[in-house]
């Protein structure tokens, strides 16, 4: 009974995602920014530093232009931070975005305040103090460590032979020599993002396969939602009622297309109809007893339903369902019936 072996039923899950708890991988959140980044860099990166040589080189040419007090200093610095600012902000405002973007996608659209409200619970230290010597922290810090072995084998495996290329372009001269430790370490950035991406995409289903076994539910608390989840006794009731009322309603509005009602003769009635072409054989389409009855009975004469006293037919078709065809035991009464009922249509048309 305490084995949480249930799935989680929908009123538990939306009330888990009401406190903004969801599978998350900040991992793999991380590494889609370090990709961007990265790819971002190596398109944009030679533009941004040739914008900041040119900067520099008209810093060190007009500093003579400036007076070196304090406060032209301070406006130097504020101007050039802001230049540089600018040039930074859309790689910035980029990676803010993929950030924003890829936990979106992890938790599908869940955006949650319920971690926002003041809880004294998690100011206490001491859950955060046994956490740094649990079990699952010392896991976390072997798979840090395994992730950056696997990493750095990767990455670096073919490093010797790339810094074979790197010295000899280094003796066609140092701007060259420069570009391809440039490229060389583009290269290697590049290569350990994709990486991290694949190492993040795990770690986000594991995370989801966590997230949801923390979500399943014993047999007895699946009881218990369910008994809380139904409606008081007096609501139930009075969605029963409604429900008889409609039903009723619908079922009075079959007996005019009724061939006819056959009666025991004041407490019973059941209105029974036949279709040759559809039908193979004939179908219950409304019944009652005592004042129900009546108002079919009723029903049927205002509209020229045929009304026939049969008692013990009737009691044998009260016991069968509103939309039940008569079984075959029934089929010569019933038949019979319906011939006198056909015959009687023939000789009088206007019958009431």
């Amino acid at each position: 009974m305490d084995e949480k072996t249930e799935a989680p039923t929908p009123r538990r899950l939306a009330e888990i995602r009401r406190r903004g708890q969801t599978a998350l991988s900040r991992e793999l959140t991380m590494a889609v920014g370090l990709l961007v980044g990265v790819l971002a860099l190596r398109a944009q990166g030679p533009a941004i530093v040739m914008q900041l040589g040119e900067m520099m080189r008209w810093t060190f040419v007009n500093l003579d232009r400036f007076d070196l007090t304090p406060v032209a200093l301070r406006d130097q610095a504020i101007a050039l931070a802001v230049t540089v600012m600018g040039m930074l902000a859309p790689l910035v405002l980029t990676l803010m975005g993929v950030g924003v973007g890829v936990t979106l996608v992890q938790t599908r659209g869940l955006v949650s305040t319920y971690l926002l409200q003041p809880n004294l619970a998690r100011i206490n230290p001491l859950p955060v103090v046994k956490g740094w010597f649990s079990t699952r922290s010392l896991v976390e810090v072997l798979k840090s460590l395994g992730k950056l072995a696997v990493v750095g084998v990767v990455t670096f495996r073919p490093l010797p032979e790339q810094l074979v290329q790197v010295t000899a372009a280094a003796t066609r001269g140092m701007e060259a020599g420069l570009a391809a430790l440039a490229s060389l370490g583009m290269e290697i950035c590049v290569r350990s993002a994709y990486l991290f991406v694949l190492i993040g995409a795990i770690d986000y289903v594991i995370q989801w396969r966590r997230f949801r076994q923390s979500t399943r539910m014993t047999k007895q608390e699946v009881r218990e939602e369910m008994k809380g989840s139904e409606a008081p006794p007096m609501v139930r009731s009075r969605m029963r009622q409604a429900m008889r009322r409609w039903a009723q309603q619908r079922m009075m509005q079959e007996v005019p297309k009724a061939d006819v009602v056959v009666t025991n003769p004041t407490h019973l009635a059941i209105a029974l109809k036949y279709d040759a072409a559809t039908m193979a054989a004939p179908v219950v389409v409304a019944k009652g007893k005592g004042y129900v009855a009546a108002q079919i009975v009723n029903l049927a004469r205002r509209h020229r339903v045929p009304v026939v006293e049969n008692r013990p037919l009737a009691h044998l078709l009260i016991k069968l369902e509103i939309g039940a065809m008569i079984p075959p035991a029934l089929y010569q009464a019933v038949a019979e019936l319906l011939a006198f009922v056909y015959r009687l249509r023939r000789s009088r048309p206007a019958y009431a």
